[in-house]
């Protein structure tokens, strides 16, 4: 065997490692991204209170939630947006936190925070009609000061 042809057999080796190693990273990582994406965040403010939320606008966003999170940081959440106001409904089915969830009316209005425990099946309903509903970790209202009557600004999200 001559030096080229060892050196092209040790190149050939290395460039299967690479592609397996990069084949392997795409995998783990289609998976998670699969289980429960990551969207991209935006701000959502009430008062001196800011949110980085993620947006559940299409059906199946708004079917998988926050499930699967293993945590979520003080001030982050997810923003559920509906088309109509009408009573919603939400359970905790795979969610792993607990949460605590805004329904909020189509001027932005809170009217009404309810707190969910993480893995319960028992539907958690609005008390009113509402369009949308933000999840975030369970007792973050409360932490920073955000309660029933405050007003989300929803200028920023350019909705219809």
């Amino acid at each position: 065997m001559t030096f080229l042809s060892r050196h092209f057999k040790h190149c050939i080796f290395d460039v299967l490692a690479v592609l397996i190693a990069l084949m392997a990273a795409g995998l783990l990582l289609s998976c998670q991204t699969e289980l429960n994406p990551v969207r991209e965040r935006v701000s959502l403010k009430t008062g001196k209170v800011e949110f980085l939320v993620e947006l559940a606008a299409n059906d199946q966003d708004r079917t998988m939630g926050l499930m699967h999170r293993s945590q979520l940081k003080l001030g982050h959440g997810m923003l559920f947006i509906y088309n109509d106001q009408e009573i919603r409904s939400f359970w905790m089915k795979n969610t792993l936190i607990p949460l605590s969830i805004a329904f909020v009316d189509s001027s932005g209005t809170i009217i009404d925070i309810q707190d969910m425990q993480a893995h319960n099946l028992s539907s958690v309903l609005s008390s009113g009609p509402a369009r949308f509903a933000l999840e975030v970790k369970k007792g973050a209202f409360l932490t920073l000061g955000v309660k029933i009557g405050d007003r989300f600004d929803l200028e920023a999200l350019n909705l219809p």
